[in-house]
């Protein structure tokens, strides 16, 4: 990777821009030369920003375009951080492709440094964002108002920067400052905790309301929400894989590369020496590469279809890696370690299929009914529950299944595909849960013949609870 700032220099003695150089509120700044990441790095606030559609001439890189938001947000950037030299990605990533590639799989590392990070959102959002929070003072948010309103909500769901896929990285991995500010020059920053507390109290509120509308229509609040609340306990605990999956899979990118270089920024802080395949399936590979050297296998309770290679039929195909169910999970990762022909899953819950009467309908609908309930207020007396809990997997949270569901002693699993016949086994994630359940995978064997699909599993893994065992994918 190339590390380069923005730093603050002489102005111009003639009066005119240099090449190299911006002016940006009485200041001027130029591009450093490369500098030593191994040693100690000056000051630096980090821009996130979306770039939009419209292009200008770029007068640090003239050969490329930049995006007309670039020089207001470094504006921004530099009244709300005034110590720091600045990186921004229109200026300090490199042109050239061998450098590039490497500096945008460092994300991670560059962001995980920065003395701050500051958010640039469209000033209506950062309104939205002091409504809510004047409003979560006044009210209370486990009895609010009928009339709650809905206008902040509208305003913060359709702004650019938290629907897009880079934000994720930008903002999980900073273990210091974040603030959130516009590009109006009179325009207060946020501190990130405060509009964690306004969005989050105001989100409590609205569901207590309407749990439904705004599990659906406020799905990127949500995401914003969950965003914040994970870099918040970022230096704490270690983010999964399948966390990171989850976190970036519904929001929007222009290119494939994008998404994955963000996965990448997530996953790891240490800088890239190397230039990956730019294609999505070359940057996929370099993703579930990077997850099995940190010994976490959570990334095989993707969607996607498995790979066909012998010794890789557990593995997804190279590719955009979106999970089974897009909920927000918790633990450090699916513990594992390659063996001989295949992969040694640690720590997990292994279960059979079982018949009707030998499944515990009580025990599976104590960890099914909070979530269900949470969408479907009315149900028939005697209608079967694990029937009514993959409805409102498919119709309320996204699950877009099409397997059989099979029982097991205390809980269901919900399978993606359809299973071939013969023998089943059901590997469940206790590293990785949700508060309903856990991923999971089917293994089938089929007259030797073996395939795997992954799914979703409703019932109790806890780890006092479930029996942990090793299990091998071939």
């Amino acid at each position: 990777m190339e590390m380069r700032l923005m730093i603050e220099t002489e102005a111009p003695a003639d009066g005119l821009s240099r090449h190299s150089t911006i002016a940006a509120g009485g200041r001027y700044w130029t591009l450093s030369d490369p500098l030593d990441i191994s040693g100690t790095l000056p000051r630096y606030a980090c821009a996130s920003y979306v770039w939009g559609n419209e292009r200008l001439p770029n007068p640090v890189h003239p050969s490329i375009m930049m995006s007309d938001r670039t020089l207001p947000t470094f504006a921004a950037v530099a009244r709300h951080a005034p110590e720091c030299a600045i990186w921004i990605d229109a200026f300090c990533v490199p042109v050239e492709p061998s450098k590039k590639r490497p500096t945008l799989e460092s994300l991670g590392f560059i962001f995980s440094r920065a003395d701050c990070v500051v958010a640039v959102l469209a000033s209506e959002s950062l309104a939205a964002v002091r409504e809510m929070g004047a409003t979560v003072a006044e009210i209370s948010c486990e009895n609010p108002p009928a009339d709650l309103s809905r206008r902040p909500l509208d305003t913060l769901d359709a702004d650019l920067w938290i629907r897009s896929v880079w934000t994720y990285q930008e903002v999980v991995n900073n273990p210091s400052v974040l603030w959130f500010a516009s590009t109006v020059e009179d325009d207060a920053a946020i501190v990130g905790l405060d509009v964690l507390k306004a969005v989050g109290g105001y989100m409590l509120a609205y569901t207590n309301l309407s749990p439904q509308h705004a599990d659906i229509h406020y799905r990127n609040v949500l995401d914003f929400e969950i965003l914040l609340a994970d870099w918040q306990m970022g230096p704490f605990t270690r983010r999964s894989a399948f966390l990171i999956m989850s976190g970036v899979d519904n929001r929007t990118f222009l290119e494939p590369a994008n998404y994955f270089y963000s996965m990448i920024g997530a996953l790891t802080t240490t800088p890239s020496s190397r230039t990956t395949d730019p294609t999505a399936e070359g940057l996929a590979e370099r993703f579930m590469e990077l997850c099995e050297e940190k010994g976490d296998y959570s990334f095989i309770f993707s969607a996607r279809q498995r790979d066909a290679r012998p010794g890789l039929r557990w593995r997804p195909l190279p590719g955009i890696l979106r999970p089974v169910l897009t909920w927000h999970s918790w633990g450090e990762g699916q513990p594992g370690r390659r063996v001989e022909g295949g992969v040694l899953l640690e720590n997990v819950a292994v279960f059979t299929p079982v018949p009707a009467e030998e499944h515990d309908g009580d025990a599976f609908w104590s960890w099914a009914r909070v979530f269900v309930e949470r969408w479907i207020y009315q149900f028939a007396e005697g209608e079967d529950r694990a029937a009514l809990t993959l409805g409102a997997l498919k119709d309320h949270v996204g699950f877009i299944g099409t397997g059989p569901m099979l029982l097991t002693e205390r809980g269901a699993f919900y399978a993606q595909d359809r299973l071939p016949a013969g023998d089943i086994s059901i590997c469940v994630s206790i590293g990785v849960r949700w508060t309903f359940g856990a991923p999971g995978i089917v293994k089938s064997n089929c007259n030797g013949e073996i395939s795997y699909t992954p799914g979703v599993f409703v019932g109790d893994v806890r780890s006092q609870v479930a029996v942990s065992s090793d299990f091998v994918l071939q």
